[in-house]
């Protein structure tokens, strides 16, 4: 079975993190070509480091990135708290050429966690709303990490269901982007980032 994790942390030494990402590529690298670990996305923004993974088992991030671990003030995981895919095989869950990760990092008013959390929750039960298959959105505090591929591929959890989303209308009435801080994201709810380390494209795309 494939897991997929997301994790945060802080550099400490940000003038080292270059050095530390290019002495970890080779590092993940063998994992990768082992088998251990299917796809590896790590991304950056300002201090924070953003990683995402898929495995078939659990992650040693000391083991798997050794050098931006010892800069960092430890990696945590993250909060899964909205997807819309499954993956069910390898060859099911297989990319077509050409997807690229991406990811978007936003900051909630601390009073709107709970909400957010709530109506991503309803999302996932009601099962209609359409994203990218790899779409997934992790939390930490207050941290949004949303992961996913470009180009997209549209997906749900239930596509036996039709018919328009009832929780995206009620969701709409609370206020989408008061949820969200601007004072970190500007005037959109997140900042989107390109990964600048990614492994496991050449084994897992077809």
């Amino acid at each position: 079975m494939i897991n997929r994790f997301q994790y945060m942390t802080r550099i400490v030494c940000p003038g080292s993190l270059s050095e530390a990402i290019e002495a970890d590529r080779t590092v993940v690298d063998s994992f990768i070509r082992s088998g251990r670990y299917i796809s590896v996305s790590v991304f950056s923004l300002d201090d924070m480091l953003f990683l995402y993974c898929e495995t078939e088992g659990k992650p040693s991030l000391g083991t798997l990135m050794p050098a931006v671990t010892a800069i960092s003030q430890g990696w945590r995981l993250m909060d899964n708290v909205y997807y819309t895919g499954v993956p069910i095989s390898v060859e099911q869950w297989a990319r077509p050429a050409g997807k690229k990760p991406l990811c978007r990092i936003g900051k909630l008013v601390p009073d709107k966690v709970d909400s957010y959390k709530k109506y991503h929750s309803l999302y996932m039960e009601e099962g209609i709303r359409k994203g990218d298959k790899y779409l997934c959105i992790a939390l930490l505090g207050t941290t949004l990490f949303l992961y996913y591929e470009s180009p997209e591929e549209p997906t749900c959890l239930r596509p036996d269901r039709t018919g328009e989303s009832q929780v995206q209308k009620d969701w709409i009435k609370q206020n989408p982007p008061g949820h969200f801080d601007h004072s970190f994201s500007g005037e959109g709810n997140f900042i989107t980032l390109k990964a600048i380390l990614t492994a496991g494209v050449e084994d897992i795309y077809e």
